[in-house]
C-alpha cells in the first residue's frame, strides 16, 4: 500500500477493550441446568461458578484471544490490512505477554495495561446442540483498567490520531470514566463513537453509568434481546424493535454535528 493508503488508515479506528482469552468447548444441557445457565446468554461469573471453571479447563478446550470487543478490533485490522490500522487498548494480566504477541502477529497495535499480580480475564464459549452459545465470563485484570493509564503520552497520541472510536457496554463494569472520557473527546473532535450494548443485563445493572455514556454516541450496535432489555429499563414504553430504534436515535446527543445511528441485529433474521 501506498503512502496516502497508509495515512488514511494508521490508527484511524481505536478501541478501548476487556482484553479475555476466549476457551471454548462443548457441553451438554445438564451441566447449563447445575449452574444455572441459559443456552444463548452472557453473564459474569460469580462465586457459584468456581467449579465451573474447573470443569472447562479439564475439558477438551481451544484457546484464542477474545473477548466481544477485542475480536470486532481483530476483524477491522483484517479488513483494513494496513498493519497498525487498529489500536486496542485494556487491561491484561501476567499471562497476558502471550496474547500480545499473537495481537501483534494479526498487525493490531496494543497498548495495554499490565497487571502482574493479576490473570488475564477468560470467556468460557459454551457450546450445545444445534447452534447454542452460552458466554460466562471471569474478568479479572480486565477490570483494572483505569483513566490513569488512558491519560498516558502514548495512549493520547493514539487517542488523537484516530478518527473513530469502539466500545462496548461490558467496559461499564469497570471503566465507564474512560468510555466518558473518550466520548467527549470524540465529540469536541467531530469524531465518531461507536457502542455495542453488550447483553441484556447491562442496560439493567449499570444503568446509571449507561447513562452517562450514551449521550456520546453516534452509532450505538446491539441485538434484539439487547434491543429489548435497554427499552424496558429506559422505560421506551415500546416492544417494536424499529420503534425502540428510532427512540434511541432521538435521545439527547452531546455532538450534533452527528445523527445517531442505530443498528439491531435479529440473528439469521434480516437487520
Amino acid at each position: 500500500m501506498g503512502e496516502t493508503s497508509d495515512f488514511l488508515t494508521k490508527g484511524i479506528l481505536l478501541g478501548l477493550v476487556h482484553p479475555l482469552y476466549d476457551i471454548v468447548t462443548t457441553v451438554d444441557q445438564t451441566l447449563l441446568e447445575r449452574y444455572c445457565l441459559k443456552p444463548n446468554n452472557a453473564i459474569v461469573a460469580d462465586t457459584s461458578h468456581i467449579s465451573l471453571l474447573g470443569h472447562i479447563l479439564r475439558s477438551k478446550t481451544s484457546y484464542s484471544p477474545g473477548g466481544s470487543t477485542q475480536n470486532t478490533l481483530r476483524v477491522a485490522q483484517w479488513y483494513l490490512k494496513q498493519r497498525g490500522a487498529v489500536v486496542s487498548v485494556g487491561c491484561v494480566g501476567k499471562d497476558g505477554y502471550e496474547m500480545m504477541e499473537y495481537l501483534d502477529r494479526e498487525g493490531l497495535q496494543c497498548l495495554y495495561q499490565i497487571e502482574e499480580s493479576m490473570l488475564t480475564g477468560l470467556c468460557a464459549v459454551l457450546l450445545t446442540p444445534p447452534s447454542n452459545r452460552s458466554l460466562i465470563t471471569w474478568h479479572n485484570a480486565a477490570r483494572k483498567y483505569n483513566t490513569k493509564h488512558l491519560l498516558l503520552p502514548a495512549v493520547t497520541d493514539a487517542i488523537n490520531l484516530a478518527k473513530f472510536f469502539y466500545v462496548s457496554c461490558f467496559l461499564l463494569n469497570g471503566c465507564p470514566d474512560c468510555m466518558v472520557i473518550l466520548g467527549k473527546h470524540a465529540a469536541q473532535q467531530n469524531k465518531c463513537f461507536i457502542m455495542n450494548l453488550g447483553a441484556p443485563f447491562l442496560s439493567d445493572v449499570f444503568y446509571d453509568s449507561l447513562q452517562s455514556v450514551l449521550p456520546y454516541c453516534d452509532i450505538v450496535f446491539g441485538n434484539e434481546d439487547e434491543a429489548q432489555a435497554f427499552a424496558k429499563n429506559f422505560e421506551l414504553d415500546t416492544t417494536d424493535l424499529h420503534e425502540i430504534a428510532q427512540k434511541v436515535a432521538a435521545l439527547p446527543k452531546k455532538n450534533t454535528q452527528r445523527s445517531r445511528i442505530v443498528i439491531f441485529t435479529q440473528g439469521a433474521e434480516p437487520t
